[in-house]
């Protein structure tokens, strides 16, 4: 689709700052229903353009954007959700920080990028409330986690019979988180036995070796569904498992190696995955033990193998076959 004009749009907790590319036109709304009425009106009245040439651009932040994602999603315009630190680092240097000012960077970088840049299709209610839960249940293992180490630090320490209130109270905190989480994995479960595609995406994920339900369900999440990404490798690239060339000229010339810029949370689960892999696939085992006995490096071997299970969980998708350990059927 061929956009004649752009639209960027910063949104905060109770406002969103909106630019119009074509003649640097800026307002601000409320971040209401009323308001995203009122600034599709004011659009209109400031452009010649039809609201179908017209790429809008809103930088992504979490929950604050999501009302106005829904309404752009309700109302079928043509929108993209860019991430702030990718807006930032195509601008260069700058100086000032103001909504109004990132709503005009957030217009320019749409404007100079509106033919690469891929348009937000909405996963569905049920991913997104799979999110919700997801990101509920880190937060409460989270919470747990810190109580239990604080258990541990103090019992090395203290006596438990002399600091019956600090212990008993902290256990009885983890005790409650255990249980709410175990709440929110039964819903997260329900919910994906409700729906016959994330059901089946679910049981192909962790019929690979490696990969259980956490890793399934947020790579559910992140790939919206098998949606959002046409290969593994894209989706290695953007969690930060795919390893890229350093050179410059003849001199400096570096071994390829990750970058640090990713997914973190998916990565550092991946990579237990692939610890866990080792374990129980026979082919995976082999094959690592064979690379550190000729002495390549232990990390690049599990990054390897991390991609391997990407590389898995997108072919059993794509074939809608469960996976099959073949070694098991050499001669």
């Amino acid at each position: 689709m061929t956009f004649l004009n752009s639209v960027g749009i910063d949104v905060s907790k109770l406002t969103f700052d909106v630019t119009i590319y074509g003649n640097h036109r800026y307002r601000r709304f409320k971040n209401t229903s009323t308001g995203f009425k009122q600034m599709i009106n004011w659009i209109q009245s400031n452009t010649n353009d039809s609201l179908e040439e017209i790429l809008f651009c809103l930088e992504h932040t979490g929950l604050y954007s999501m009302k106005l994602i829904l309404f752009l999603t309700e109302q079928d315009m043509s929108f993209a959700v860019v991430s702030g630190l990718a807006i930032k680092r195509s601008m260069g240097l700058r100086r000032g920080k103001t909504d109004k000012i990132d709503s005009k960077m957030i217009v320019d970088y749409a404007f100079e990028k509106k033919h690469k840049l891929p348009l937000y299709k909405y996963p569905g209610q049920r991913v997104v409330k799979l999110q919700q839960l997801s990101t509920l249940r880190k937060r409460l293992v989270k919470q747990r986690a810190g109580y239990l180490g604080a258990i541990k630090e103090y019992a090395t320490i203290f006596r438990k019979k002399d600091n019956v209130v600090f212990f008993k109270t902290q256990e009885k905190m983890v005790k409650e988180l255990t249980k709410q989480i175990n709440i929110v994995e039964n819903e997260i479960r329900l919910l994906i036995n409700q729906d016959k595609v994330l059901k089946r995406q679910y049981d192909l994920i962790i019929s690979v070796k490696g990969v259980g339900p956490v890793i399934a369900v947020n790579m559910i999440i992140i790939t919206a569904g098998f949606t959002k990404f046409k290969s593994w490798r894209q989706f290695s690239c953007y969690i930060g498992t795919a390893p890229f060339e350093y050179e410059s000229g003849t001199s400096l010339k570096y071994k390829s190696r990750i970058h640090y810029l990713g997914h973190r949370k998916l990565k550092s689960l991946i990579h237990m995955g692939a610890c866990s892999a080792i374990l129980a696939d026979p082919e995976l085992k082999l094959y690592y033990q064979k690379r550190i006995a000729s002495g390549k490096s232990k990390m690049s071997t599990l990054n390897i193998i991390r991609n391997k299970l990407l590389s898995r969980v997108f072919s059993v998708i794509r074939n809608d076959q469960p996976y099959v350990v073949t070694h098991k059927f050499a001669a």
